[in-house]
């Protein structure tokens, strides 16, 4: 810490250093005590401008506290400018020109996927209210205007609106955080944005003309969103769950379907099933605070939140793709809790494979660098093969996995998402070999099958005519092993769709139903 200057010690000393071990510092403190049985403290210290300090050379974490904050409501000439600026933002979010983009067209045709649409919910959050459901679900730039000039004009007539209140207090959160809205989740607890005692004092502070809150509450693993509903003020007209883990797109009475996502985490696939499915559907995605150390460990947390929405069964459950590991492993938790589950289903893949020889070689003779590489080679056949997925998303797929500057983030988040889930799922399996012994097919298949035959649901297997059969190690195998579960299981084929494109087809819908 800094000497009192005028001090007697300090002036008996020419140089000034910035910092001091403890022990100087407790002279320091001592002198500057005696100075004041003397005389009043007259020396005038002027305030550092540490915002204009920050923007040059970021603090680190521990210090953003001292980061003035001011507040002032945007005027609306500032508004639009703010505006004007956003779809330049959105612009760049989409990697699309000016040029090239129409407002009435919907923002998935230019890429826009779970990931992006979450940041892009974030980013509208100020100005209008975008589920990430919303966004995803084809909504055109159009009318994301319309509700511009909604939000304005109900801000005009009242000027303390909800709205405008909430508003103004996420800009003083992030302000007093240091995160941009494109970085700040409102379901990360705001402890992993560096928030220290000190931030936390102030925040609550700043809060105050909106919301009581303490700072113990801010400072354990307390959310965004949590705190907005403590609030006193209505938040009805802000979505605030767009990165939640759990996402409900139907809602609706009866046994929710609860579908969990492919490696990429996305939930955008599901969305085709609004068409022709009847009855609520859940989905699990992959957010920033997923955890990713290990494949059960996910399975235990999506277990979690699932239980939090619905503590109890019966649940029916569909895994998706590579995550037909996880499908077993969740079921499996919830029926050693004593849960009923009345429905496992697996498609475009299954767990079985694995008990194929060509299969189980993998785990031995491949590194998991790999089998990254052979998971990243299936997922560019599957897009070949699928009449749905167009030859731009081939290409911004191909163009992540070779890091072009070209590829779009949406691509390149998938890639890396992918690759993590495939790792957890390589290490999964090989826990199955004898620790002791040589890794070999005998000593795999006899553990690996009591795990997974260990499985009491009923078991359903959709196979698309297009997609993973021609993937597969081995070559194609119709059920995709289906047939080798010791519980009945029914195996449907579905033709003309692929991989991805599967969820559109009302034939798909009717049997997730029942």
């Amino acid at each position: 810490m800094p000497e009192v200057l005028e001090a007697v010690y300090s002036d008996r000393r020419n140089d000034v250093p910035l910092t001091k071990p403890t022990e100087a510092s407790w002279v320091y403190l001592e002198d500057g005590l005696r100075k004041l049985d003397d005389s009043p403290f007259n020396q005038y210290i002027p305030d550092m401008d540490w915002k204009s300090l920050d923007a040059h050379f970021p603090l680190p974490a521990p210090f953003r506290h001292l980061i003035s904050v001011k507040y002032h409501r945007p005027t609306h000439q500032k508004q639009s400018r703010h505006k004007e600026d956003l779809l330049s933002r959105v612009l760049d979010l989409l990697e699309v020109s000016a040029a090239d983009f129409d407002f009435t067209q919907p923002l998935t045709i230019y890429g826009l996927d779970s990931i992006s649409a979450a940041k892009l919910s974030s980013m509208l959050r100020p100005f209008a209210s975008f589920s990430q459901i919303q966004l995803l679900g084809g909504a055109t730039w159009s009318e994301i205007q319309k509700e511009f000039q909604s939000s304005s004009s109900t801000g005009d007539s009242d000027e303390s609106s909800t709205l405008g209140d909430i508003t103004l207090a996420d800009d003083i959160l992030l302000d007093i955080l240091g995160v941009s809205p494109e970085d700040f989740s409102p379901d990360i607890p705001l402890s992993s944005y560096g928030l220290d005692s000190l931030g936390a004092s102030r925040l609550a502070t700043a809060l105050k003309p909106f919301m009581t809150l303490t700072q113990m509450q801010l400072m354990g693993q307390t959310t965004w969103s949590e705190l907005l509903q403590l609030a006193d003020t209505s938040h009805d007209s802000v979505d605030h769950s767009a990165a939640q883990p759990l996402v409900e797109i139907f809602s609706g009475p009866g046994t929710p379907l609860i579908i969990l996502p492919g490696a990429n985490g996305s939930i955008a696939p599901f969305l085709g099933l609004r068409k022709h499915f009847r009855g609520p559907v859940w989905a699990m995605q992959i957010t920033e605070s997923t955890p990713l150390e290990s494949l059960l460990g996910l399975a235990e947390f999506w277990k979690e939140q699932i239980c939090e929405k619905r503590p109890h069964g019966p649940y029916r459950f569909a895994a998706y793709s590579a995550s037909v590991l996880l499908g077993v492993a969740l079921t499996k938790m919830m029926e050693d809790a004593g849960e009923e589950v009345l429905q496992l289903t697996f498609i475009e893949n299954c767990p079985v494979l694995w008990t194929r020889e060509e299969s189980e070689a993998l785990l031995r003779e491949r590194t998991e660098a790999e089998f990254r590489d052979l998971s990243d080679e299936s997922v560019l056949d599957m897009l070949r093969n699928d009449p749905s997925a167009g030859h731009v998303a081939l290409s911004n797929y191909e163009a992540a996995l070779r890091d072009l500057p070209e590829a779009s983030p949406s691509s390149c988040s998938e890639v890396g998402i992918t690759r993590t889930v495939m790792t957890l799922i390589f290490r999964f399996l090989r826990e199955f070999y004898s620790p002791t012994g040589a890794k070999s097919f005998s000593t795999f298949i006899g553990p690996f099958t009591t795990w997974l035959f260990s499985v009491k649901a009923p078991l359903l297997v959709l196979v698309a005519e297009h997609g993973v059969v021609h993937s597969i190690p081995g070559g194609a195998w119709p059920d995709l092993g289906a047939s080798r579960f010791r519980n009945p299981v029914t195996a449907h084929h579905i033709t003309g769709v692929g991989h991805f494109g599967l969820f559109a087809d009302e034939r798909v819908a009717r049997m997730l139903e029942h």
